[in-house]
């Protein structure tokens, strides 16, 4: 299956593809409700392939395992589908047959891209939830997106605070439906909360420092001594 899965793509290309929720529906081999779908009673009672038919415009998140390597997947197995604490996945938001998603770039320009759904060549696709009926028209759709795109610059990509989850968090929150899983973002979660405690704990250590400079400056003869 061919696919276009750069984030510079999709900057002279804001159309969406048409096509029918069955054609959609048929790429998602492992399809599961969303966690705001997952707590409606009417939702549970339908099947999703009935939902999905009734929906005007389907919205998808498809996770995939982040890049090719066989010990990525047996991490996220066990990290996941074991301990059920999350692993480290790549994620986009699929509607109106293309999937959106974000990444990095070497020059300063939008890291929005789009590819064919559940067909990204950079990673391994693992499943997808269907989040609902986001129930807006294609240029409605094409309309966020483009507002989006100068908002996700790629120099500003960050695997831990500014990454494809984020982004598609934010994606499907502008299109109006569910959520993205805790589980997709929770081992990033972990890792941000680390990483800016550490920051703040160099950041305590170099206004101690400061602190040292200044009395330094001034002649003072105890800056510098321990104990």
């Amino acid at each position: 299956m061919g696919n276009r899965c750069s984030p510079h793509d999709s900057e002279t290309d804001d159309s969406t593809s048409e096509g029918s929720d069955s054609e959609a529906s048929s790429v998602h081999t492992l399809l599961s409700l969303g966690p705001a779908l997952s707590k409606q009673e009417v939702a549970r009672s339908c099947s999703i392939r009935s939902l999905i038919s009734r929906a005007l415009a389907p919205v998808y998140l498809n996770v995939y395992e982040v890049g090719h390597a066989r010990a990525i997947e047996k991490l996220n197995r066990m990290t996941q589908d074991v301990l059920k604490q999350g692993g480290i996945f790549h994620a986009g938001i699929e509607v109106f047959e293309r999937e959106w998603s974000f990444g990095a770039t070497k020059r300063s320009t939008s890291g929005v891209f789009h590819c064919e759904p559940c067909a990204c060549q950079l990673h391994t696709y693992r499943e997808s939830l269907y989040l609902g009926d986001c129930g807006k028209t294609e240029e409605e759709v094409r309309q966020i997106i483009r507002g989006l795109k100068p908002e996700w610059n790629g120099r500003n990509y960050d695997r831990l605070h500014r990454n494809c989850i984020h982004f598609s968090e934010e994606f499907s929150g502008r299109l109006g439906v569910g959520p993205v899983p805790d589980w997709v973002h929770h081992m990033e979660d972990v890792g941000a909360k680390l990483d800016d405690k550490m920051k703040a704990a160099i950041h305590k250590l170099h206004i101690v420092e400061d602190r040292l400079l200044s009395r330094r400056s001034l002649g003072d003869p105890e800056a510098g001594r321990s104990g």
